[in-house]
């Protein structure tokens, strides 16, 4: 049973370490890594899960119980995280602005990323 797992999401595999009780896990949606532990409450893009079910996340990176640590090529055969969807909200605005000097040509565009915040249930 692990307590801790690091995923990353759409393949973005990085250098990967230990810190003390963290696992690395992978998740195939997004372009991130996250390093969670059994409790935590994370944000991420939106999964297609609807708030109150769970969703299982199979593309683990690397797994660490504390001393030892199991480091995938590209993921870990076996090991899945369960999350329990919490809801769902926007992210906050970020607004790209581009300007060209000296002529009057400007262009701005604002984007708001829908996130799922889901509790991490358990590490197998």
């Amino acid at each position: 049973m692990y307590n801790i797992c690091h995923f990353a999401f759409r393949g973005c595999f990085r250098s990967l370490h230990m810190e003390g009780e963290r696992r690395k896990l992978k998740d195939g949606t997004i372009r991130k890594q996250v390093l969670v532990k059994v409790g935590d409450k994370i944000e991420i893009e939106k999964l297609s899960v609807n708030p109150g079910e769970e969703a299982v996340l199979d593309t683990v990176c690397a797994v660490s119980d504390g001393t030892t640590l199991k480091v995938g090529t590209p993921y870990v055969e076996g090991a899945k995280v369960t999350l329990s969807v919490d809801g769902v909200k926007r992210g906050p605005k970020v607004i790209n602005f581009k300007a060209k000097r000296r002529k009057g040509a400007r262009r701005k565009v604002g984007h708001r990323q829908d996130l799922t915040i889901a509790t991490v249930t358990k590490i197998a």
